[in-house]
């Protein structure tokens, strides 16, 4: 399932992790309603961190994801090009 706010795949949890949105679901027929958490007390849905650092992680995580993936590009030029070089001396 992806979250209608942030676009981001969650599967089933019921609180985006990268947002923080949560996602109210009607409950099914098998399974009692929850009850409402307490006033004064933290909610177990509430995330721990905020929202700009949740974006800033998931930012940073891509940033990590498309430099392995330049760094990996980059090698394989290079070796390519040393192999062109090392068949033009044969």
């Amino acid at each position: 399932m992806k979250c209608p706010n942030c676009r981001c795949e969650i599967g089933n949890l019921t609180t985006c992790p990268y947002c923080g949105v949560v996602l109210y679901r009607r409950p099914s027929a098998g399974r009692a309603p929850q009850a409402p958490p307490r006033v004064g007390q933290p909610s177990p849905r509430t995330p721990a961190r905020s929202r700009s650092d949740q974006r800033r992680d998931r930012h940073l995580a891509n940033l990590d994801s498309w430099g392995i993936l330049t760094v990996v590009l980059l090698s394989g030029i290079f070796v390519l090009e040393l192999l062109q070089l090392l068949l033009q001396f044969q």
